[in-house]
């Protein structure tokens, strides 16, 4: 019998490229952990992607220039040098899943200020994952544990690979869902904090002083001071620069060489950008140029 070669080129062409939606890389941090009512972390700021899950409690949390409450069965998504910070609200005690880890593919953008309370399927998912973590690790009977999984997925063993490939799962369900949650219990303080970030992220490329912004919110100096020192816990300035430093970080991707990027957004001359740079990110600006 003839073989027809041209035939079997063909029924050999794969029917899929293996293209990734989603795909976590590097993971710097992964644990679960209870807080006292009186939690409060101040907030950070990093290059890595961070996963917040909500197992139980009433938690506060700011993300750049919004503020949200999330109840359990709930998560939130940061992306890359997003300020964020979180608290506990209404005295509640505190359990929650954290992650922070690189995140690539076609769909990863979809995750960018994703706040999602968790449908069945995923939910069980989430529990899922949770059980396997916990079966591998020894967990401490105090009342406010902590319990740590780097080690366990430092290890790269088949465990830690599979609980990677279920936080996939979940993250792709709701990146092709985008069916999102919104906040909950905005009050006039958590309002004027917004109208203030959005403020900022709107003049990233201009210089604009506290009282400019006192005026465009029609409030005091020291009212914009106390409102944002207390959902930021940093100086408007200093936020004001975390926004340039992510705007820079897009501007070199793009290709903007770093006398171009330090013109852009105001600094005085490239030498002191790059400086500030280093500082504030621990790598030279001209290491991010595509």
């Amino acid at each position: 019998m003839k073989t027809d070669k041209n035939y079997i080129a063909k029924t050999l062409e794969p029917i899929n490229k293996n293209t990734h939606s989603i795909t976590i890389g590097n993971v710097y941090s992964i644990f679960e952990e209870k807080f006292s009512p009186e939690f409060y972390f101040s907030g950070e700021c990093h290059a890595p992607w961070e996963m917040v899950y909500v197992i139980d409690g009433t938690v506060g949390i700011t993300a750049d220039d919004k503020i949200h409450i999330l109840s359990p069965g709930d998560m939130i998504f940061h992306k890359p040098m997003e300020f964020h910070k979180i608290w506990g609200v209404n005295n509640d005690k505190l359990h929650v899943f954290i992650c922070s880890f690189d995140l690539s593919g076609g769909l990863s953008h979809r995750l960018r200020d994703g706040l999602y309370q968790l449908n069945e399927n995923t939910h069980r998912q989430m529990n899922t994952l949770l059980g396997l973590l916990r079966s591998q690790t020894v967990m401490p009977t105090s009342e406010y544990f902590i319990a740590y999984y780097e080690p366990l997925v430092k290890n790269s063993d088949m465990t830690a690979q599979l609980a990677i490939k279920y936080l996939e799962l979940i993250f792709l369900e709701l990146s092709m869902s985008d069916k999102r949650t919104h906040s909950k219990n905005y009050n006039e303080n958590m309002l004027l904090y917004t109208q203030i970030a959005q403020i900022l992220e709107e003049h990233v490329y201009d210089k604009i002083t506290i009282p400019q912004i006192a005026s465009l919110c029609g409030v005091s100096s020291a009212t914009v001071k106390n409102c944002f020192s207390k959902y930021a816990d940093c100086g408007i300035h200093k936020y004001f620069l975390g926004i340039k430093i992510r705007t820079a970080i897009e501007l070199l991707k793009s290709g903007k060489n770093v006398n171009e990027v330090s013109d852009m957004l105001q600094f005085a001359n490239p030498n002191y950008f790059s400086y500030v740079f280093k500082r504030e990110t621990g790598t030279c600006a001209s290491s991010y140029r595509r």
